[in-house]
């Protein structure tokens, strides 16, 4: 289970720096792995914080032992980190609400963070390291998603495209005017190459 994690979230990096230096394919691979992370922690977060195996989560015996209260918190932290994943992607890929979604993990995140560090500080098991060190991660990453600027992010990816960072900013700085959104989708074409396709289309 911790494999699968690391490789989703190695992908997941992967994508992320695929998307900021430009290269084609970065999108799509960022869609497909971050989605895959954030349905993993919501299904399997029960295996995974509980070192439990795969096959194991769908018999009885594996949670001889385990109180149903950690049971409770296992699902509960799994569902706070797939939203904080989700609001990351839809972040990463510049869609409104993530922001939100972020914020909307924080305080029940912060919850987890603490009642995870008294339970470590008082020599409890590694289901709460575990859970304490995912948490106070996706802390970190969400404070600095919420802090990084997206027309930043956006000047640092298209940076060989001044004509589109222009018109995003634009659209940017008035997010209900769909003709600048417009404008911004055909300087997204033509970065493609694919403004005399959609011409011809018309």
């Amino acid at each position: 289970m911790k494999k699968a994690e690391l490789i989703l979230v190695a992908v997941a990096l992967f994508a992320i720096i695929l998307r900021l230096s430009h290269i084609p394919g970065g999108s799509f691979l960022g869609i497909i792995s971050i989605t895959f992370l954030s349905m993993f922690y919501f299904y399997l977060s029960i295996g995974l914080l509980n070192g439990i195996s795969f096959r194991g989560i769908f018999k009885k015996n594996s949670y001889v032992g385990i109180s149903g209260l950690r049971i409770f918190g296992s699902i509960a932290a799994g569902i706070v980190f797939s939203i904080f994943v989700i609001g990351i992607l839809f972040k990463f890929m510049y869609w409104p609400g993530g922001a939100t979604m972020i914020l909307a993990g924080l305080i029940p995140l912060s919850v987890i963070v603490i009642i995870s560090l008294i339970k470590v500080l008082t020599g409890k098991t590694a289901f709460y390291r575990g859970v304490l060190l995912r948490g106070l991660l996706f802390g970190v990453l969400g404070f600095v998603m919420l802090s990084v600027n997206e027309l930043w992010i956006v000047k640092i990816q298209y940076r060989d495209y001044p004509e589109y960072i222009e018109a995003f900013e634009k659209a940017h700085a008035d997010p209900d005017n769909e003709e600048l959104w417009k404008e911004v989708e055909a300087e997204e074409r033509k970065m493609h190459g694919e403004e005399e396709q959609h011409e011809e289309q018309e």
